[in-house]
């Protein structure tokens, strides 16, 4: 029983970052608006301001396919676990979340670190 109450967060966990059975890439993110997706692409661009730190994958702003937001309150778990998000660029990126559109430009924001993986 005592087993079950740590297992059964974590695979909920896992269940919501795979509720999208693939990947999709950033350049097919347009196509999940308003849906909970999983997009991957390569970290263009890394952009910290104030309020929140920005991945931007497929091209720098202002011709970035997705941003990954991360926000201010959420960013020392991420820089925890990935470490200066600025060594990130190149790398292949993947956020799973809600798309959105802001201000014109597509963007998903993982709450936590289990999801977002970076290679």
């Amino acid at each position: 029983m005592r087993l079950l109450k740590f297992a059964l967060p974590l695979l909920s966990t896992a269940l919501c970052f795979t509720a999208n059975a693939s990947p999709v890439e950033s350049f097919d993110a347009h196509n999940f608006v308003d849906n909970v997706a999983t997009i991957c692409g390569s970290v263009a661009q890394v952009v910290k301001q104030p309020k929140r730190t920005i991945l931007n994958l497929g091209g720098a702003y202002p011709s970035e396919h997705i941003a990954i937001v991360i926000w201010a309150p959420e960013l020392p778990q991420f820089e925890k676990q990935f470490g200066n998000l600025y060594a990130e660029k190149g790398k292949r990126a993947c956020a799973n979340g809600r798309v959105v559109v802001y201000k014109h430009h597509l963007q998903v924001a993982p709450k936590t670190t289990d999801k977002l993986t970076i290679r």
